[in-house]
């Protein structure tokens, strides 16, 4: 039976019934963490540290040394999703740990826009923070090691919905008023 046997008033009751249903069935979908959420929300050093935040897609990275060879364990793998926590909090900058005690991994903002997200980073000679994709050699520095990005150069932050949705709640709402009845 097909929506033409429906008069039309039944017709769209049924498309609505099936949107809600669907609606109903669909999960809470993690945004990338823009610029806008930390700046219109007045987001806190320590309330960023609660959220959870995730990376956007795979990083394979090698282990750079003076060898020049690479082996097994110099082969670094990060999945899309994996969780991370932040650990330190700079201006336009994030450090996000993904593992127990690890140091973390810089992200920076793309661009000053309200849309920018926190991409891949790293610390350069002089000691300002890159875009891993904006470097002609892209090479991640975490401490004393340096590791050569084989994929994964344009990924950024994506924040729990569910984590920045509490966050947001957590500011003052106004509740209106109502006249007499």
């Amino acid at each position: 039976m097909t929506l033409e046997h429906f008069p039309p008033p039944a017709r769209i009751a049924a498309l609505l019934g099936i949107l809600l249903l669907s609606a109903c069935g669909t999960e809470q979908i993690d945004p990338p963490f823009y610029r806008a959420y930390r700046d219109q929300y007045a987001i806190t050093a320590e309330e960023l540290k609660t959220l959870q935040f995730y990376i956007s897609g795979d990083v394979l990275a090698h282990a750079v040394d003076a060898s020049g060879g690479v082996t097994p364990e110099q082969v670094v793998i990060v999945k899309k999703r994996t969780p991370g926590l932040v650990r330190e909090v700079g201006p336009n900058w994030l450090r996000v740990a993904f593992t127990e005690g690890g140091e973390g991994v810089l992200f920076r903002l793309r661009s000053d826009r309200p849309t920018a997200v926190y991409a891949l980073a790293t610390r350069t000679a002089d000691g300002s923070i890159a875009l891993v994709s904006d470097l002609r050699d892209p090479v991640l520095i975490q401490g004393e090691r340096r590791y050569r990005l084989i994929q994964g150069a344009d990924v950024y932050l994506i924040v729990s919905a569910k984590g920045l949705g509490h966050v947001i709640e957590s500011r003052p709402h106004v509740t209106g008023l109502e006249g007499k009845k």
